[in-house]
C-alpha cells in the first residue's frame, strides 16, 4: 500500500547491507555471478537477479559493465549493479520469479514511517516493458514455493509504477510505507502472473529470449528525513580511473572531513586514511588484483559505500 511519506525518528543508517551490491564473497578470475553478492539472497523456489559487474568483461561479457546482452549501461554509482526480470516470453504465466531478498541489520520498528528508494533502468536491449515492480517485507527469507509469491502483491509494502523507468538512463524510485513491526527481510520483484502482468512491446528482436530487463542499485531503507544526498554520504563520490592501476582519486562535492576506508571483498581493511579536502589520491600499487570497496566515514551520516577494481599493469 503507499502511505504519505512522513519523517520518522529512526537511527540514520541504511538498513540493508551491501545496498549497492558491491561487495562479492570471490574474486573475479573465473567471473561472478549473484549468488556471490554478499548479504543478497533468493527465496526459496526463486531465481536469482542477474548480477553484472566490471569484472565479468572479459570473461562473461553477457553480464559485463557497461556493455552486456540486455543493453550498455554503467552503474548508478560504483561498478556492479543488479538486474530484475519482471517479465520472460518463453515462460509459463511469464514470471520467472527473478527475486532479489535482503535481511536488515535490525528489525523494523511497528507503527514507524520507512521510506526505501532505489535506482532503476530499462535495458536499452528489452523486448518488453511492463509496469509494476513490487517491495515485499517479511520475517525472515520468504518462500515462492506453492506460488505464495502471488499473493505477495497485495500485501506489498510499495509497488513502484515502471512506466517512468526509460534506458536512457537511471531513475529514482521512491516510496514509503509504516512498518508492522518486527520485519527484517525485503524481497524486490514484480509478484504477477499471467494476464496481470502489463506488458509492452519495445520494437526490438530481443534474442534468444525476449524479455523486460530492469537495471537496479543503490537501494535504501531507512528513515524519511534522510535525503539522497544525506544518504550518500553528503553527495555523490566520484572514483578515477576505475579500474585503477596506482593510483586511485576520489573526489566529493565539498572539502569537510571524512574518513576513507579501503577494504576488500571479505571486509578485511587494507588501507585508511583521513581527509578535509574535495579531492584526494590513494595509493593502491601494493593492492592484490580485484574488487575493493572505498567506506567513507563522516558524523552523523549513514557509510557511503563505492566499489573499484585494482587491475595490475
Amino acid at each position: 500500500m503507499w502511505v504519505a511519506s512522513v519523517p520518522c525518528l529512526l537511527a540514520a543508517q541504511n538498513l540493508p547491507p551491501n545496498a549497492s551490491f558491491e561487495q562479492i564473497s570471490t574474486d573475479c578470475i573465473g567471473g561472478v555471478d549473484y549468488i556471490s553478492v554478499v548479504d543478497w539472497e533468493t527465496p526459496e523456489c526463486g531465481t536469482g537477479l542477474v548480477y553484472f559487474n566490471e569484472c565479468n568483461n572479459s570473461i562473461a561479457p553477457y553480464v559485463g559493465m557497461p556493455q552486456n546482452d540486455y543493453g550498455y549501461a554503467d552503474a548508478h554509482l560504483g561498478g556492479a549493479f543488479c538486474g530484475i526480470i519482471p517479465f520472460s516470453y518463453p515462460i509459463v504465466g511469464g514470471n520467472f520469479k527473478c527475486y532479489g531478498s535482503v535481511s536488515f541489520s535490525e528489525p523494523l520498528v511497528q507503527g514507524a514511517t520507512y521510506c526505501l528508494r532505489f535506482y532503476l533502468s530499462l535495458g536499452d536491449s528489452s523486448a518488453y516493458t511492463t509496469s509494476a515492480l513490487h517491495a515485499f517485507m517479511w520475517y525472515g527469507l520468504p518462500s515462492t514455493c506453492g506460488y505464495n509469491d502471488t499473493l505477495w502483491d497485495e500485501n506489498a509494502a510499495v509497488t513502484y509504477d515502471l512506466s517512468v523507468v526509460g534506458a536512457d538512463g537511471w531513475t529514482l524510485m521512491e516510496g514509503s510505507f509504516v512498518a508492522d513491526g518486527g520485519e527484517v527481510n525485503l524481497t524486490l520483484g514484480s509478484f504477477l502472473y499471467g494476464a496481470d502482468i502489463d506488458t509492452m512491446v519495445t520494437g526490438i528482436v530481443q534474442q534468444p529470449t525476449p524479455m523486460a530487463m530492469y537495471y537496479i542499485d543503490d537501494v535504501y531503507l531507512g528513515p524519511c528525513d534522510i535525503g539522497v544526498e544525506e544518504e550518500q554520504g553528503g553527495g555523490r563520490m566520484e572514483l578515477f580511473p576505475n579500474p585503477a592501476i596506482d593510483e586511485l582519486r576520489a573526489s566529493f562535492r565539498d572539502g569537510r572531513p571524512r574518513e576513507l576506508q579501503v577494504v576488500n571483498t571479505v571486509g578485511v581493511e587494507v588501507l585508511r586514511k583521513s581527509i578535509i579536502s574535495s579531492t584526494v589520491s590513494l595509493d593502491v600499487s601494493l593492492l592484490a588484483p580485484g574488487p575493493y570497496q572505498v567506506r567513507v566515514h563522516e558524523p552523523r551520516l549513514p557509510v557511503l559505500t563505492r566499489g573499484f577494481v585494482k587491475v595490475g599493469e
